[in-house]
């Protein structure tokens, strides 16, 4: 119970969190006011190129995130060349797992910040419902995400000095308060690295987030058919944690925080917000989770699942009972086969020589 609550203390999230807000709604805004919203699903992945990257000042670095646009790009593409097939929904569960590999891959060798597969297993597996009927489509889509990417880099690069000479400013004026003597733990000194992961758990993870991906995306196309994707990210979110332990940990935060989450998100779909509402809601949702992610992930859900509900509903409206329900029942799906998967591919202790 401790372990739920407690939080971990950041600094330099303000300035990271405004950049990646304003990356997500500036291009949500254009779509709105250019009557384009079906595209806002595009627009979003690309934006979230900007989540990765994190300096502890609060700046980014660019060349990460021309990296992670790739990525972010290359995830939509593929999503949304399979929503052209009438069987988009069983190939976007392949093609999910697919990533879910790739990306645990790339993310242990390049050390993705944030870790894990998460962002571009729902990339894949949100572009893959929605069904497109032409390759100009798919061009516009894909323009679409690209356009959003790069327009989060260029943010990146522009903001980086005055978010530094912000952060700066700040530290200068708390060190002016502070006991020079607390030492650099209370100055927001760079995290220190996670140790090498041994090459065997690196095949395991691998391996893992590909089952796991696969497997709930499997279940939720079988049991619900609308959004098989929640399952996948579910299943591979709690994936991303060091150590089995925090993984489960992870996993409960995931369903505390949904169904908290689904709460919030009913009453702001309920709400007459507009589309210049709902972008501006959008916003203020990014900005939060970017504050919370770093801090507490069940807290940080809170605000997620509403967030993506609401992109999704900007760009393809559902009925909001059904869209609640669906998200719960996929995220318990998907969060039982992480749990299962933690369990098996939990390092073995050695044993003891007789």
């Amino acid at each position: 119970m401790r372990s739920l609550v407690q939080h971990t203390p950041q600094s330099g999230t303000l300035p990271a969190a405004l950049r990646v807000g304003v990356t997500v709604a500036l291009p949500l805004a254009l779509l709105v006011a250019t009557g384009r919203t079906e595209l806002a699903l595009y627009a979003t992945f690309g934006a979230f190129a900007a989540v990765y990257g994190r300096r502890p000042d609060g700046s980014a670095d660019p060349r990460v995130q021309v990296r992670m646009a790739v990525v972010m790009v290359s995830s939509v593409a593929t999503g949304v060349v399979v929503a052209a097939s009438d069987a988009r929904t069983w190939l976007g569960v392949v093609a999910t797992a697919v990533w879910a590999a790739l990306a645990t891959y790339l993310s242990q060798r390049q050390g993705w910040r944030p870790p894990g597969p998460l962002f571009v297993v729902f990339a894949v597996g949100a572009c893959s419902a929605v069904p497109v009927a032409s390759a100009g489509e798919i061009g516009v889509a894909v323009a679409t995400a690209a356009a959003t990417a790069t327009f989060g880099v260029l943010l990146t690069v522009a903001s980086g000095p005055l978010i530094r000479r912000i952060e700066h400013e700040r530290r200068r004026r708390r060190d002016g308060r502070r006991d020079a003597s607390a030492g650099p733990a209370a100055h927001g000194a760079t995290p220190i690295p996670p140790p090498p992961v041994p090459a065997r758990q690196r095949r395991l993870d691998v391996t893992g987030s590909a089952a796991a991906a696969g497997l709930a995306g499997a279940a939720g196309a079988a049991l619900t058919g609308d959004h098989p994707y929640w399952a996948s990210v579910a299943a591979v979110a709690p994936l991303s944690a060091a150590t089995p332990s925090s993984r489960l940990l992870k996993a409960m935060h995931r369903v505390l925080g949904t169904v908290g989450g689904l709460v919030v998100a009913g009453v702001l779909l309920s709400l007459p917000l507009g589309s210049a509402g709902t972008v501006a809601v959008t916003a203020v949702l990014q900005v939060l989770a970017e504050l919370l992610i770093v801090r507490h992930y069940g807290a940080a859900m809170l605000v997620i699942t509403p967030l993506a509900l609401i992109v999704g509903q900007l760009a393809h409206p559902r009925p909001v009972m059904a869209l609640l329900a669906d998200r719960g029942v996929e995220t318990l799906l998907g969060v039982a086969v992480a749990v299962v998967v933690v369990l098996l591919t939990r390092p073995r202790e050695p044993t003891p020589a007789r």
